[in-house]
């Protein structure tokens, strides 16, 4: 018998949370030439002309997020078997992109931070709000912002459109934006400003 999670908004198997993983598994491995070569063209577009080298870095790790309980809490239910899907598809492309990231970080780790500070500026205009920690709840706005990331003549291109929403993903999952988990509250706690 499968087990359950429930709450009053919905269920989340665990053999959802096991496809996920196992297709994350299978995924890393099939990552194609063409999605590697565009990911990096859009990091570089990105990093070249829409982030400044000034701020402060910030050190990057990347944290196993329960993926189910971070959609749980950002979406409403009519919008969480999308965006179930959308984080299926992402997954097979998640080692590359943090490949990446980190890559960056070792050559210049402002960049990386600008390209954060990039997504969260335009997830609040977007959203028309000042914290870039409150709920998601449209999935919408992964494309949105992936658009923003393109040079003007790839945001029609569906390829290039696909692998900048991975990236913007990408954030999402680390609780860039949105809203935290309780196991990211406690983590983020660790700051100068408590």
């Amino acid at each position: 018998m499968e087990n359950k999670f429930e709450n009053k908004d919905n269920q989340i198997t665990n053999q959802g949370v096991q496809n996920i993983n196992e297709q994350h598994i299978h995924y890393n491995n099939e990552t194609s030439d063409v999605e590697r070569n565009i990911l990096s063209e859009i990091l570089e577009f990105v990093l070249k002309n829409k982030i400044s080298d000034s701020k402060e870095p910030n050190e990057y790790k990347k944290n196993l997020e329960d993926i189910t309980n971070k959609i749980k809490i950002n979406f409403k239910i009519n919008q969480r078997e999308i965006i179930n899907l959308i984080f299926t598809r992402y997954l097979k492309y998640e080692p590359l992109i943090s490949e990446f990231i980190q890559k960056e970080i070792e050559i210049n780790p402002y960049r990386i931070d600008g390209l954060k500070d990039l997504i969260q500026t335009e997830y609040c205009k977007i959203q028309n709000i000042t914290n870039p920690s409150l709920p998601v709840e449209n999935v919408e706005v992964f494309e949105q912002i992936g658009k923003i990331l393109l040079p003007d003549n790839c945001k029609d291109n569906s390829t290039y459109l696909f692998n900048s929403k991975n990236i913007v993903m990408y954030f999402f999952e680390l609780c860039d934006f949105g809203k935290k988990t309780e196991k990211d509250i406690i983590n983020s706690q660790t700051t100068l400003f408590l």
